[in-house]
């Protein structure tokens, strides 16, 4: 067992207690369950009883006696011996004694230094030690939201399992009880179940549409829900597998198989006969991966490489690559066909603009063309053949 595994035991036992030694206060978050377990070790002593009266209404005054006057003294009232003292009596002022006693053994040093003072009245001593852990007021306000926060926001983790899903929320649920605050079967049930990872939407459907939701118990829920634990996770298997498939990285394996030999050549001197193979096996896998992933696709652009071709047999020669396209066609024009010019200003085919016989409509639009050209001419803009015949 290691150190660490050690000292958790032994805080662990330490916590609860025994029959002869009182629960000591190891985490101060826990106080409250530290406080059940100590006032339960403390009802089950002998002399029980008085000891909680000693932690909750003081110690006991010393008892007073009168003497009687005399013929030369007065009545006087002095302090009670221990040895006049009744049975009942003497068990009280015992219990004062024996409830600082197990008090004191219960605190670790960081906590009974801070109350230390009051160590004379074990009352004081359990007033103030609950003021530290449990505050005042406000932190018990603050305590209360905190608590209510966590059942509205609780969640699942990734990868959690229906028990431990159960188990959270029952300290929720618990800690709910603490601050006096109860919710329905329905409510608890229905948070329960919407709290549930996404491969639980079936089962949840089913039991959200159950006539017993309303008053079935949180247990007797979570009891049902685990008769499908089987058949879900075989569920979230089969869907894990199919979008996340296991493959062998190469670059991987060839850099473990590299260290895996050199640990071996530092710790023998020799070498035997089948030292190499793992590591040749690592570089056929590399030697395939690569030719799979970098290997040229028929058919393609210009040497252009691409991951997604096809799987290639191991040890087959690998083929050059041939270029599949055609050269473009060069259309000549034929020796017989001669350049046919259009007419800028009819548009018939034959003439040129200023060899053309139609007769030109000179309206308002004609003049305003023939402004625009002039003006660009002034502004020394290059015209067109069409507007230069125009």
């Amino acid at each position: 067992m290691s150190l660490q595994a050690q000292v958790y035991k032994n805080d662990l036992m330490m916590s609860l207690g025994s029959d002869t030694r009182p629960p000591v206060l190891i985490n101060e978050n826990e106080f409250e369950q530290w406080q059940n377990r100590f006032i339960n070790f403390i009802e089950r002593q002998p002399n029980g009883d008085n000891m909680m009266k000693s932690l909750t209404e003081g110690h006991m005054e010393r008892l007073m006696k009168v003497i009687p006057a005399t013929a030369t003294t007065l009545a006087t009232t002095v302090e009670k011996a221990l040895r006049e003292y009744d049975a009942d009596e003497l068990l009280r002022y015992q219990a004062d004694n024996q409830a600082k006693s197990n008090l004191i053994l219960a605190l670790p040093n960081s906590i009974y230094n801070r109350i230390d003072c009051f160590k004379q009245n074990p009352m004081l001593m359990w007033t103030q030690l609950k003021k530290i852990m449990l505050g005042t007021v406000v932190s018990t306000q603050l305590r209360q939201t905190r608590y209510m926060n966590n059942f509205e926001e609780f969640k699942v983790k990734d990868g959690e399992s229906l028990k431990s899903v159960f188990d959270r929320f029952w300290v929720v649920i618990n800690d709910l009880y603490k601050i006096k605050v109860t919710k329905t079967e329905l409510e608890a049930n229905l948070k329960f179940l919407n709290a549930l990872q996404p491969e639980w939407s079936k089962s949840c459907h089913r039991m959200r549409n159950d006539v017993r939701i309303s008053t079935m118990p949180i247990q007797e829920l979570y009891e049902i829900l685990m008769t499908d634990e089987t058949m879900v996770l075989e569920k979230k298997a089969k869907l894990d597998k199919k979008n996340n498939p296991k493959t062998v990285d190469p670059i991987a394996l060839l850099a473990s198989q590299l260290a895996e030999q050199a640990l071996t050549e530092d710790a023998y001197d020799g070498s035997t006969e089948d030292d190499g193979e793992p590591l040749e096996k690592a570089m056929i896998l590399l030697s395939q991966h690569y030719q799979k992933k970098f290997q040229r696709r028929t058919g393609s652009n210009n040497l252009r490489f691409t991951s997604g071709s096809k799987e290639v047999e191991p040890g087959a020669p690998s083929k050059p690559y041939v270029p599949k396209y055609e050269p473009a066609k060069v259309v000549e024009p034929k020796k017989d066909e001669k350049k046919v010019m259009n007419c800028y200003n009819c548009g018939n085919p034959g003439h040129l603009a200023k060899e053309c016989i139609v007769k030109v409509v000179k309206d308002s639009a004609f003049y305003r063309k023939k402004m625009e050209l002039a003006d660009k001419r002034e502004n020394g803009t290059i015209l067109l053949a069409e507007e230069e015949y125009w």
